[in-house]
C-alpha cells in the first residue's frame, strides 16, 4: 500500500477505528428502525468490531492499544500475523540473493535463510512401452 501523511501521523489502527465509528453512525442513523431490535444489539457488535481492529496486532508492544480479549480477536491476530509472514516470504524470494538451489539469503525480520517451497504436486500417468510395460 502507498504511504501517506495521514497514515504516518495516525496509524492504520486509529484510522480503522475512526472509519468504523463514522460509518456505523451514518448507517445506524439511516437504518435506525431496522437496527432497534437486532440481536446481539448493534452497539455490542460495534464494540466487538472496534476491539477486533484495536487488538489485531496482538500485543501493546507491537502497536495494539489493547490485548485480544475475545476468541475472535485472538484468531484475527494470528490470521493477520500469518498473512504478514507469508507476504514477507513472497517478497523475500524476489529480493534475496540465491545461495543454493531453492535456498536464499536471509530477509529480515524472518528468522533465517529462506527455502523455496516444493512445487505443486502433480500426478502423472506412467509411460508405457510399445509392449504395454511401464517405463
Amino acid at each position: 500500500m502507498a504511504y501517506d501523511e495521514r497514515g504516518e501521523l495516525m496509524g492504520h489502527i486509529s484510522i480503522g477505528l475512526e472509519l468504523v465509528n463514522a460509518l456505523w453512525r451514518r448507517i445506524s442513523a439511516e437504518q435506525a428502525d431496522a437496527w432497534k431490535n437486532l440481536e446481539p444489539p448493534s452497539e455490542d457488535v460495534r464494540l466487538h468490531l472496534l476491539h477486533l481492529i484495536a487488538a489485531h496486532h496482538g500485543q501493546k508492544d507491537l502497536g495494539s492499544p489493547v490485548d485480544p480479549k475475545t476468541p475472535e480477536a485472538q484468531a484475527l491476530h494470528y490470521i493477520d500475523n500469518l498473512d504478514a509472514r507469508l507476504e514477507m516470504f513472497a517478497a523475500g524470494y524476489t529480493v534475496a540473493k540465491p545461495l543454493a538451489p531453492r535456498v536464499f539469503d536471509r530477509v529480515r525480520p524472518l528468522p533465517g535463510n529462506l527455502v523455496k517451497s516444493l512445487e505443486r504436486f502433480a500426478h502423472t500417468t506412467p509411460e508405457k512401452s510399445a509392449e504395454g510395460e511401464l517405463l
